[in-house]
């Protein structure tokens, strides 16, 4: 790093560790740049000299407040005030940014001691984040698939931000290229991404115009399988999952039987393991069964009520009641057993695949009784 870099970035830091942010006789340049209508290679400059110091400043510093106040220095000068010379200034911003933060990236793997060199990392990807640049997007893929949660998380939500989703939504060839690169690697990382990574992943799924349904279907599979081997996490992301399993069912008239047969052995897994839970396994904490309850409430409300092609409260009712054998009777109704099928799989006019044999299986598979210990 330059020394005038260096002396920078320490002036930078005192003056936010004493709150007068406004004193920084570097800020009062960059702002002057991002006041004027057209920009001199001069001007091109100041803004790479202030991305570099900024970034530096923020890698450098341990002290969460001073980096909170250096991160919104930066996000509120990544764009000009001035329309004309927008381009021109979110380029090289953009482009520095690029520059830099690689760096840093780079330089932040050989930190010790390791919760240093984690909290560096995370900080840098939640200034990544905030900068919603899609020039950025490459450097969150290399990150995707790290042995961190915490990093790979944050990059996951880099990747996906709403901001770089619209934008991919919006673009020609260039974008679809882009966001077919994204699928592939969030697809890679699925099956080994907590719940709160997969929520990111499902949101990205819902917004996406380009291959997001066969994401949504390989997220929804890897829930089914944590319900069948009891390591699921955080029900309520099941809310979302089912209602967006709904609405791509209901763009097709539901006609997407793989959609559709996905939709009902999840929501059967959700019913199944509340049911058990309230019928004497007393397994779940208060939290999960409420999660779960909500689960149930809100999906027969949006979602089933209208398979149905009636209104229904059924489910929600006997949770209310604390009625066991009533929400039991339910779910033979919705779902069957090996004597009838269910109304909900006769509505969609789905089975459950293999059978044996030649036979499609007409019910949801069972979810496998708990085991102890």
């Amino acid at each position: 790093m330059k020394m005038r870099n260096f002396s920078f970035a320490v002036l930078l830091l005192s003056v936010l560790a004493s709150g007068s942010i406004c004193r920084a006789v570097s800020i009062g340049v960059i702002d002057r740049v991002r006041s004027k209508g057209v920009l001199s290679n001069a001007d091109l400059r100041v803004i790479d000299d202030f991305v570099e110091d900024a970034v530096e400043g923020l890698f450098l510093s341990r002290d969460f407040t001073s980096i909170s106040k250096l991160r919104t220095i930066i996000l509120q000068r990544k764009n000009s005030s001035m329309q004309s010379a927008q381009a021109q200034y979110s380029e090289q911003f953009s482009e520095s940014s690029y520059k830099y933060l690689s760096d840093l990236l780079d330089r932040s793997d050989g930190l010790e001691p390791a919760i240093r060199k984690t909290s560096t990392i995370i900080n840098l990807w939640i200034l990544i984040d905030g900068l919603e640049d899609i020039r950025l997007v490459e450097l969150a893929l290399g990150k995707v698939k790290n042995s961190n949660e915490l990093v790979r998380y944050w990059a996951v939500h880099a990747v996906t931000n709403e901001s770089i989703v619209q934008e991919l939504n919006d673009g020609g060839l260039e974008s679809v290229e882009q966001a077919s690169k994204i699928l592939r690697e969030l697809k890679g990382v699925i099956t080994s991404s907590d719940s709160e990574t997969l929520r990111l992943i499902t949101k990205f799924a819902s917004a996406s115009k380009i291959g997001g349904t066969g994401l949504l279907m390989q997220v929804t599979d890897v829930r089914i399988n944590r319900y069948a081997g009891w390591s699921v996490e955080n029900g309520l992301l099941d809310a979302m999952i089912l209602k967006q399993l709904h609405s791509e069912m209901s763009s097709t008239g539901y006609s997407d039987a793989q959609a559709a047969r996905r939709f009902g052995q999840l929501y059967s897994y959700v019913m199944q393991k509340y049911i058990m839970d309230v019928s004497g396994g007393d397994f779940l904490t208060d939290k999960e069964r409420n999660d779960l309850a909500s689960v149930l409430v809100e999906v027969e409300k949006y979602c089933v009520s209208e398979i149905l092609d009636m209104p229904q409260s059924v489910i929600k009712t006997y949770i209310e009641r604390g009625d066991s054998a009533g929400l039991s009777r339910e779910y033979l109704r919705l779902f069957g057993d090996q004597t009838h099928q269910g109304k909900l799989s006769v509505n969609l006019d789905i089975d459950y695949g293999d059978g044996g044999g030649n036979a499609k299986r007409a019910i949801p598979l069972k979810l496998p009784v708990k085991r102890q210990g």
